[in-house]
């Protein structure tokens, strides 16, 4: 018989669900995820080392949430999101998804049975021991916090990446102003250019540089893009070093993006 403690149960609305599993899935295919009694965190990096994702999804998002005991539980985010996906465009209103994950006593394996409406599934989740440990904390200031819209960042970089290969953020703080400039290496053309509208500027460090830039991936951009859930998206920018992509999640969680900068070499 299963120990009371060994079950996790709880239930949240389809879009939140789906849009948190997304924001994983599309980067990597499993996941270390924490079950507290607060809610969800998990932090887990690409294959290739280049971005690192935080889900953090605090438990007043959920319609129901019962965890007794602190559990990290491997999950199969590739198969999760195989059943979450959405195949009704024009269906005004989903009903809400049931998680529940029952310990089998033999293996210390969790069972995860997924339900919605008239749809169920379960799915063996994966030994801990089997998947990349969560990274380290990486501390690091950025120079700027920007706000702009997610659906027009989202243009900007699918648009860059039908083009080139790699963008440049940077910001210019006499002008509150964020540019994008989409380069290639392989031709002499000038740069593709973007000035978003900003909506929210601050500086995040006494001193902040007047005009930091990174460069960073297309590939990797426009992936993360795709599935940002928040109709805001805040960069926070320095000059030569990881840009932070954060975005909100469900009525109070947080989605977060660490991708790494391709350093210019120097000539």
């Amino acid at each position: 018989m299963n120990d009371i403690n060994s079950k996790i149960e709880m239930e949240l609305d389809a879009k939140t669900v789906r849009d948190t599993f997304a924001a994983i899935g599309v980067l990597v295919d499993e996941i270390r995820m924490n079950f507290t009694l607060d809610g969800l965190k998990a932090a887990v990096v690409d294959p290739a080392n280049v971005v690192i994702i935080n889900i953090d999804l605090p438990r007043d998002n959920f319609l129901h949430y019962d965890v007794k005991v602190i559990e990290e539980i491997g999950l199969p985010v590739d198969k999760i999101n195989q059943v979450l996906e959405k195949e009704d465009k024009d269906k005004i209103e989903e009903e809400p998804v049931k998680l529940s994950f029952i310990k089998e006593a033999v293996t210390d394996i969790y069972i995860l049975h997924i339900s919605q409406g008239i749809f169920t599934r379960d799915i063996r989740c994966i030994n801990v021991a089997e998947i990349r440990k969560k990274p380290q904390g990486i501390l690091f200031l950025s120079d700027y916090s920007v706000h702009l819209k997610t659906k027009q960042f989202r243009v900007i970089i699918k648009k860059s990446f039908g083009i080139c290969e790699y963008t440049v953020f940077s910001c210019k703080q006499d002008a509150y102003g964020l540019s994008f400039s989409a380069i290639s290496e392989d031709d002499g053309n000038q740069p593709l250019i973007a000035t978003p509208e900003v909506l929210s500027w601050k500086p995040l460090r006494d001193t902040p540089r007047d005009n930091p830039k990174s460069m960073f991936s297309l590939d990797y951009l426009s992936d993360i893009v795709s599935v940002i859930p928040g109709e805001t998206t805040e960069l926070r920018i320095g000059h030569d070093m990881p840009c932070r992509i954060i975005s909100s999640l469900g009525q109070s969680g947080r989605c977060e993006y660490m991708i790494a900068p391709r350093i210019e070499s120097e000539g």
